[in-house]
This record gives structure tokens, sequence and C-alpha cells, in this order.
């Protein structure tokens, strides 16, 4: 099955509320590059360090796999993850549809990092599922914070 594949998941559907702005989009994706582990169960924690104008950053799995990567943020509207020892790529990247409505995708090239095999092994349903519960979980806390007045 597919070793490269995105998922796109609407950010303020019409039936929830409050609504999500871009900059509140944002900032819950710099809050997920400094704390994984509050957006990915798999991750136990993770440690940034910079190099020139990239973030570094090593996360342990509850597996003990520690994952390196490369971070590249571009404001507003895409965060790049490249795998340092290991090829794979994962975006988050903010657009909008036709009708102007908010929508976060996140692409995968290479597989799952920290997953060897995941996505090869699943079907596009399977990664749909979970791959998209991942989105939700992003898009829920985002909104979580909203409430709270924390973002």
């Amino acid at each position: 099955m597919p070793k490269h594949f995105a998922l796109t998941r609407q950010v303020n559907p019409p039936d929830v509320e409050p609504k999500i702005t871009l900059e509140q989009l944002w900032k819950g994706l710099e809050l997920k590059v400094a704390h994984p582990e509050l957006y990915l169960s798999m991750v136990t924690g993770a440690d940034l360090s910079t190099e020139g104008e990239k973030t570094v950053r090593k996360m342990t799995t509850k597996s003990g796999v520690v994952v390196q990567e490369y971070i590249s943020q571009y404001e507003g509207t895409m965060v790049y993850f490249d795998g340092v020892d290991t090829e794979f790529r994962v975006t988050n990247t903010i657009s909008y549809d036709q009708n102007n409505q908010l929508l976060l995708t996140f692409s995968f090239v290479g597989g799952v990092p920290g997953q060897p095999g995941y996505a090869e092994k699943s079907t596009h349903e399977e990664l749909n599922k979970v791959v998209g519960n991942v989105i939700q979980k992003t898009i829920d806390l985002v909104r979580e914070s909203v409430q709270k007045g924390s973002l």
C-alpha cells in the first residue's frame, strides 16, 4: 500500500464552536513543534536545538525509538519535518478550500516517522482513520486551547 500519502481535515465544520482562526491554528502548530507529546500519543518527549535557520528535534517514542528531524516553519502556512537519519518528510499545511474554509493537511513521504513499515502495511482507509485521527486531535487541542483562552 502507500508509502506516501496525504490527509486533510476541515478545521471549522459548520456545527463546531468556537471557530479557529488562521493565527490560532498556526500557534497550535508551533506548540506541536515544541511539545509533540501533547499531540502525538506515541511520543513521550522531545528535545529541541537550533542549527542555522532550522530547528532540530529529537523525539522519543513510547517504544524507545528516537526520531531526529529538521524542522522548517513558514509562518501561517507550512511546517516541514525532515528525517535526519531516515528518508521521510512530513508536512503540516494550512490552506483554504473553494469556500474559504480553513483546512489542515498532513502529508507523509517515506512513511510514518517512528513507525517503520506502518504505511506500507496499511490500506488507504486505515491510514485515513488512524492518521486522520491525529489531524483531528491537533485541531481539537487547538480548539480546547482557544476555549481556555491560552491561544
